[in-house]
């Protein structure tokens, strides 16, 4: 039987022989050419850390089913005792706990989601939060469709931070 992380790993292996070649090349070539290689390599790279997100969702709701459950309360009333009580009037609330259940696809429905879920559950860490997010943010910039200016300059930098963020996701994922 193989396993979605069994998969997913023979999968970043090939994506990762694909991204070396895509980087070896872009040496060989300046200007808007070298962009085009590092566009590619992000693409590749934010689906990587989208994929190990997605993964460490399905690992921990696997084993923790009530991650799926988000409690909020709602104020139904207010009611004023006119009771002098410490002082004064005081005013209190009532309210209802409301218990919402979540499915895996709503959960997993986007990058966004599946981050902003992490986040709540304390799945991962604030730094590793912004650091997804800044992943998240610089993979969209490749949607045509959504943006006002498009974003035509790509750098190793960028590349080098979203790899260490691929590797923080990945340990996270492991544990």
């Amino acid at each position: 039987m193989t396993t979605t992380s069994s998969v997913l790993s023979k999968h970043t292996v090939t994506a990762l022989k694909d991204v070396s070649v895509l980087l070896a090349n872009s040496d060989s070539v300046n200007g808007r050419a070298k962009t085009v290689y590092y566009k590619s390599i992000l693409i590749i790279l934010g689906s990587i850390v989208e994929a190990y997100l997605y993964d460490l969702v399905c690992k921990r709701c696997a084993a923790d089913p009530t991650l799926f459950i988000k409690k909020t309360v709602e104020l139904k009333s207010k009611t004023k005792i006119s009771k002098v009580a410490f002082g004064g009037p005081k005013q209190y609330h009532i309210a209802e706990e409301i218990i919402n259940y979540r499915t895996m696809k709503d959960v997993t429905a986007s990058f966004k989601s599946m981050n902003n879920f992490c986040r709540e559950k304390a799945l991962v860490s604030e730094s590793l939060y912004k650091e997804l997010e800044h992943v998240r943010k610089l993979r969209n910039t490749v949607h045509l469709q959504t943006l006002a200016s498009h974003k035509r300059s790509y750098t190793k930098p960028m590349l080098v931070k979203i790899t260490l963020t691929m590797f923080s996701i990945y340990v996270v994922s492991q544990k």
